[in-house]
Order: C-alpha cells, then sequence, then structure tokens
C-alpha cells in the first residue's frame, strides 16, 4: 500500500484572535502551509497579488511561497494554520488554491484544530508541546492532517471530474451526480463513526 500524502513533520500550528490592525509582513518558508478563517475576514498577498479570505475559507502555500497576511483595518478575525514539511507529490494539487472548505469536511478540521489545542502551545512561532498533552496527541494531529488533506483532495479531484464530464457527457452527467451523492453519503457515515 503506498501514501499518497505523507507527512514528514509537523512544523508550527497556530490558533489566533487577531485584531483589525494585525498585519503579517511577507515571508517565505519551506514548507507547505494552510490558513484556515474560522471568523472574520482576512486580506493575504500571494506574490504581490491580493486576495481576501472569509469564514469558513481556506487558502494554501506552497515550498518557498511568498505570502503575507492582515485583517482588514476595521474588522476582527480568528484563524488557524498549520505548517508542515512533506514531499508527497499530490500536495500539488493545493498549489495556488484558496477555497471554502466542504460541510463534509467540518468535522475532521474541527477534530484536527481540538486535538492540537489538547497537544500543542497554539500561539507560539514556534512548534511547543503542552506539558500535559496526551501522548498520543502529534500522532492524531499529523494523522487528522492527512486525512483532511486526503479528504479535501478527494473533493478537489471529484469537482474537476465532475466538470470535466458535464462538458463531455451532457445529460449523463446525472448518473455520475447520483453516483458522487451516494459515495458522499457513505463517506460521511463512515467519517462520522471515525470520529465517534
Amino acid at each position: 500500500m503506498s501514501d499518497i500524502i505523507r507527512l514528514n513533520k509537523i512544523v508550527a500550528v497556530n490558533c489566533y484572535d487577531i485584531s483589525p490592525d494585525f498585519n503579517l509582513e511577507s515571508h517565505s518558508h519551506g514548507d507547505w502551509e494552510f490558513l484556515y478563517v474560522d471568523s472574520g475576514t482576512l486580506c493575504y498577498t500571494v506574490c504581490k497579488n491580493q486576495h481576501t479570505l472569509s469564514r469558513g475559507e481556506i487558502v494554501f502555500h506552497k515550498p518557498g511561497e511568498s505570502h503575507a497576511t492582515q485583517c482588514d483595518g476595521v474588522h476582527s478575525a480568528s484563524f488557524f494554520n498549520i505548517i508542515f514539511s512533506s514531499k508527497s507529490r499530490a500536495l500539488q494539487c493545493f498549489a495556488g488554491k484558496s477555497m471554502k472548505v466542504p460541510k463534509s469536511l467540518l468535522p475532521i478540521l474541527s477534530a484536527l484544530i481540538s486535538e492540537c489545542e489538547r497537544t500543542y502551545f497554539v500561539s507560539g512561532e514556534r512548534l511547543k508541546k503542552l506539558p500535559d498533552a496526551p501522548s498520543d496527541g502529534e500522532q492524531f494531529v499529523k494523522e487528522l492532517t492527512e486525512l483532511f488533506l486526503l479528504s479535501l483532495r478527494r473533493h478537489i479531484l471529484n469537482t474537476a471530474y465532475n466538470v470535466k464530464s458535464e462538458e463531455f457527457h451532457g445529460k449523463e452527467q446525472n448518473f455520475y451526480d447520483r453516483i458522487a451523492e451516494v459515495f458522499d453519503q457513505l463517506t460521511e457515515k463512515s467519517l462520522v463513526f471515525f470520529l465517534f
């Protein structure tokens, strides 16, 4: 069995409630990062192009990509980000991506954030384990991150397939949509069972 996405290491984890004047200058690092907006609105700049992220949206930064993050100057916001190292080529589907996190994946993301808060100090630059962290916390964080990334990758690929299928098959798309719905229902039931 081969792993499509395998993390080598969790480098940093942060959960921040930030003020309207928050401004993280442009920087880059040698690892992957994703940032999820839990509330409010964030502006982010990638390679001098400015974008906006709202509640429920996520952005990915590939290794070496210059990026900056700031609030809009009026509203506060809260966000979660995780920086991780991985040599998995499958992560390339996230390069340059920002998107709304599908509702079906929110329980996985929520479990990941909760496990991070149980395991690490989540408001520092360097990753530091809590003194009373569960002994299996680091493994849970790594595996929940992999599960979230795999699930989001599948969602992206299925969405791309559905668009392509519609272009080429027209009316046959209803058949593919129904298959995707059944699969999503089965996946949701499996994830609920897995999380509880």
